[in-house]
């Protein structure tokens, strides 16, 4: 990161390819969603977020979408049939303990979000803190 403020909404630069180049892929992965996953609003933040971030640009989306519901609340909601549907959701992210930055993807959410709603983290739940606590 170089400690540079970037807007987030700057028209003029060119959205850099959100899927990581870097890593060699484990054998079985799945291959990483199309670009239409990065579709509208949501896919402008990711490109904004990840080029400053190790963590995973899909962790990072997936983050996003699941805090947007939590942010939303269960107010919301849709009707199918006699069925209410509610924006909350739940998100698993496996990775190395204390190498996968999947707590870097939600750090980054929940500061962006806490800036329209500062009680948002507050509302959080997280997982294990590590991975030696399942030992």
């Amino acid at each position: 990161m170089s400690g540079e403020i970037i807007p987030l909404f700057d028209p003029s630069t060119p959205a850099p390819d959100p899927a990581p180049t870097t890593l060699p892929v484990p054998a079985g992965w799945p291959a990483p969603p199309d670009q239409a996953a990065y579709h509208g609003l949501p896919g402008q933040l990711v490109q904004k977020i990840a080029p400053n971030t190790e963590a995973d640009p899909v962790a990072i989306l997936a983050q996003l979408l699941i805090a947007c519901g939590a942010l939303i609340g269960r107010g919301a909601h849709f009707q199918v049939e006699a069925t209410l549907h509610h924006p909350h959701e739940f998100v698993i992210l496996v990775g190395t303990s204390a190498k996968a930055r999947k707590g870097s993807s939600l750090d980054h959410i929940a500061r962006l979000l806490s800036g329209v709603d500062p009680g948002f983290p507050s509302r959080l739940t997280t997982g294990l803190s590590s991975g030696e606590l399942l030992f």
